[in-house]
């Protein structure tokens, strides 16, 4: 059984198999919690992880939703140190990612993941923990 990754709004991280509580994983040297995600972290990505929340990491691209957004629904992405704002259809409203196969795997993500930032959309506006959403494989 998989759990279910979450994060608090001050950005601590909570483990849940369904309604029950388990650890929140904060003694791990990598600060994430294990399963898919922290397979896709290597020591390069230690300095991007500090600012949290991180919803999702594939490829090099690290996934970010920040608390007390604003409209319209967006999410934040970043690529080789280069940033982007993205509407839920994986377009960059704002930003210089340049990659476009980058800007590719974005949209397709997005695209496969819709229901799950909206879910995230809901989260924030109600003050809620962040889910982690499953990276593009």
């Amino acid at each position: 059984m998989q759990p279910t990754r979450r994060m608090t709004p001050d950005g601590a991280r909570l483990i849940r198999h369904r309604s029950r509580p388990l650890n929140d994983d904060r003694d791990r040297s990598d600060g994430l919690t294990s399963g898919p995600l922290s397979a896709d972290v290597g020591p390069a990505d230690e300095a991007i992880l500090a600012g949290m929340p991180v919803i999702a990491i594939f490829f090099g691209i690290v996934i970010r939703m920040y608390y007390k957004e604003h409209e319209p629904r967006h999410f934040h992405a970043e690529h080789q140190s280069q940033q982007g704002k993205f509407d839920f259809d994986g377009h960059q409203i704002v930003g210089n990612i340049s990659s476009k196969n980058a800007l590719r795997l974005i949209r397709q993500w997005a695209q496969l993941n819709r229901a799950a930032l909206n879910a995230n959309w809901a989260n924030i506006t109600a003050g809620k923990p962040l889910d982690r959403i499953p990276p593009l494989e």
